[in-house]
């Protein structure tokens, strides 16, 4: 995928891209979790399936807990 065809979709709140990435290869994982970072608001909601991590893809997001469902937030500097 091409940042411009993501980037309709990057700059929702709250994107699902659940079990997507299972069918990714390491780069494009990457390449698409940047382009989310960069485009998607703050604060702003990445859900991703349960058997998928961003632990060692990107900085950008941090894992959340949300009345009890997970999820990668993307927050502010300040933050």
């Amino acid at each position: 995928m091409q940042p411009e065809e993501i980037a309709p979709f990057a700059r929702s709140p709250i994107v699902f891209c659940r079990n997507a990435f299972i069918y990714f290869s390491p780069q494009a994982i990457r390449r698409v979790v940047n382009t989310f970072a960069a485009l998607m608001p703050v604060p702003g909601y990445l859900c991703v399936g349960a058997s998928e991590s961003l632990l060692n893809v990107t900085t950008a997001f941090s894992l959340e807990e949300l009345d009890g469902a997970f999820v990668y937030m993307k927050r502010g500097l300040d933050d």
